[in-house]
């Protein structure tokens, strides 16, 4: 009878999370269609996906083939993400959001070029996007090249140049922590230069659009924004 009794007391409780989580995936859909499509709701959600990614309590959201066929024919991304292409920050998973939520742009170093700044200006004017968010990390490969002025050719040579070039990692040439203060000081570099493109100054002057610089722990898989 105890065995029973324990029996059904188990399998109460794996309904119960199984329906809370449940809930939690269509809540979160139902909030994203309810919710205004600002930049404060827009990076709200992230951190809240971030809390979640943190404490192991995804909700996995948007992954439905109900969803799959919601954005087959067009996309309502509410952020835009720039963001190294390292294998160990992947924004769909750290932010745990899912298809059609984000539109990600990812380059070594999260670093902004003509391409680059053209996708931005796409998902900001054709996808009204309210928030760009510029994310670094630990022990970024590219950054670590740089500050230990390691020699590269073709390509490669133009991503130390750029950084080379950057007036916000000059001036922090003497902290203790170099790496680390070069992660910060690239990240608002390219926060900078989304904030002095005149093709959005209309939308950021009117608080249409918000632009955030954020750097990701790879211990604890946090994200820190940037003051």
């Amino acid at each position: 009878m105890i065995k029973i009794r324990r029996q059904m007391l188990i399998g109460i409780a794996f309904v119960s999370i199984a329906i809370r989580a449940l809930t939690a995936c269509n809540g979160h859909q139902l909030n994203q269609d309810s919710q205004p499509l600002t930049a404060t709701f827009a990076w709200n959600t992230l951190k809240d996906g971030n809390k979640r990614f943190v404490h192991h309590h995804q909700i996995h959201p948007d992954v439905t083939q109900q969803r799959i066929t919601e954005v087959a024919q067009q996309q309502h991304p509410f952020a835009i993400i720039v963001s190294c292409s390292d294998s160990r920050v992947s924004p769909e998973l750290i932010f745990d959001q899912g298809l059609g939520d984000l539109f990600v742009i990812r380059s070594a170093g999260n670093l902004l070029s003509a391409i680059e700044m053209g996708s931005i200006e796409y998902g900001v004017k054709h996808l009204s996007i309210p928030l760009v968010i510029i994310i670094g990390h630990e022990r970024c490969g590219a950054i670590e090249a740089f500050t230990k002025h390691e020699v590269a050719n073709g390509y490669l040579k133009s991503i130390l140049d750029t950084l080379n070039n950057e007036p916000e990692i000059k001036a922090v040439v003497d902290n203790s922590n170099y790496v680390e203060a070069c992660v910060k000081a690239n990240v608002r570099h390219m926060c900078h230069m989304v904030v002095l493109d005149t093709s959005l100054a209309k939308r950021l002057q009117s608080n249409e659009l918000k632009v955030l610089g954020a750097v990701y722990n790879l211990e604890s898989g946090e994200v820190e924004f940037l003051q």
